[in-house]
């Protein structure tokens, strides 16, 4: 602000300038800017420096004895500087993208079911990106909040009734995709076939993280229903309620509020991924965008 329209300064010379007030020389300077010749308003005939604080000149440092100013100069290292920032954030983002599959119903799905099972009908949308696990927000929405909270870039993809393809298909998604994504489950969409079979390719496999949301507002028949879905992931299951001489923060069958939520997801990007997120998004749009799916994609959050 205080060289505002009294001249060019470059970044080096800026730096300069910065660099003295931080280092030996006089803290009493001030930087001030000096005509020349000609008017006060004539930004070619005047020079920014440090100047003792009393009126005279002497024993003054010039920032042309420093750098030369020249606006070009200036602009030139703007762009550069903006350019590498730019490349910074794509080689940041191309490693640190983390991969979310939502696996989850919607009200339309849930009318066709039994009568009998408890769904949570005020829980759901017309999109698996409605899903509200916990009642607030939607799935969408929360993991919005999480992106801004974490500085974690996610690619969510929101999957509902997929018709997996054949015995090779499914193995290469066991191989390529299943370690490298979070899969986050609404237990009651398991009730369908095709969501349930999904569920089970991260069965049997390492996984990058498989997390299921139970309500703590559920009812106790709600809870029970949402355990009792996933009684034949053994693997899943077994190694998450038994082997504790391992380290499984990358599964959690039973998470009863966001917060909780929000940190499982941190966890396993930090600590079990390790931000080896690389699944070269293109295993996973392969998988799933080769086939004619009912799977719909969210827009990169």
């Amino acid at each position: 602000e205080a060289w505002a329209g009294k001249g060019d300064i470059t970044v080096r010379s800026a730096y300069r300038i910065a660099q003295a007030f931080l280092t030996d020389e006089p803290k009493n300077q001030h930087i001030r800017f000096v005509e020349k010749t000609g008017s006060e308003n004539d930004t070619q005939t005047g020079e920014w420096g440090l100047y003792e604080s009393t009126e005279g000149v002497a024993d003054t440092i010039t920032l042309n004895s420093l750098c030369k100013i020249n606006s070009t100069d200036l602009q030139q290292n703007t762009q550069t500087i903006l350019q590498e920032i730019q490349d910074i954030k794509e080689v940041l983002n191309a490693k640190k993208i983390l991969p979310v599959v939502v696996l989850a119903s919607t009200w339309q799905d849930y009318q066709t079911l039994p009568a009998d099972i408890p769904i949570p009908w005020q829980y759901y949308g017309e999109s698996p990106a409605e899903w509200k696990p916990y009642l607030c927000d939607n799935i969408e929405m929360l993991l919005q909040e999480f992106e801004k909270k974490s500085n974690l870039p996610l690619k969510v993809y929101y999957i509902n009734r997929f018709e997996m393809g054949d015995d090779e298909w499914e193995n290469n998604f066991r191989q390529d995709v299943c370690p490298q994504v979070i899969c986050v489950t609404d237990a009651f969409a398991l009730n369908f076939k095709e969501n349930y079979d999904f569920a089970m390719l991260f069965n049997r496999c390492p996984v990058g993280g498989f997390l299921v949301p139970v309500s703590a507002t559920f009812t106790q028949a709600q809870k029970q229903h949402s355990k009792d879905k996933f009684k034949d992931f053994k693997e899943l299951r077994t190694s998450w309620q038994t082997k504790f001489n391992k380290p499984y923060l990358f599964i959690d069958l039973d998470i009863p509020h966001k917060f909780l939520l929000f940190r499982r997801l941190a966890d396993i990007a930090f600590k079990h991924l390790e931000f080896e997120t690389k699944i070269s998004n293109d295993h996973l749009n392969v998988a799933l965008e080769q086939k004619n799916t009912k799977v719909s994609k969210s827009q990169d959050l």
